[in-house]
């Protein structure tokens, strides 16, 4: 059953503009940061209260720590079709496969080492 990355976001901060950061999904050496309000590159670029709403999000990979281009790098391949410094209006259904990506390399990728 796939899991939903929305349902795995929880806000971090939000201020009284309605700027919002939400908390990177961790999984093991990979991070996800998944954001979206009227400060990111997401569609609509607001902040909404559901998001559910959104139909892309500013995202931004990254494997202990350090900054990982999916444009890039091999393990990722095919997943997104864009990608800058930053994932810039990164659309729901590859949002979802970079999460589930992810996902998978954690459980199956061996340490380093071994």
């Amino acid at each position: 059953m796939t899991t939903d990355f929305r349902d795995q976001l929880s806000v971090l901060m939000e201020d009284p503009t309605g700027f919002r950061m939400f908390k990177a999904v961790s999984f093991g050496k990979f991070s996800l940061s998944i954001q979206a309000s009227y400060g990111h590159y997401c569609s609509p670029r607001k902040t909404l209260p559901n998001i559910a709403d959104y139909n892309a999000f500013e995202c931004m990979l990254m494997e202990n720590g350090e900054d990982i281009n999916p444009m890039e790098d091999p393990r990722f391949a095919g997943v997104v079709d864009s990608w800058n410094d930053i994932g810039c209006f990164v659309p729901v259904f590859q949002v979802q496969a970079l999460f589930e990506r992810c996902r998978t390399l954690f459980v199956t990728e061996p340490p380093k080492g071994s």
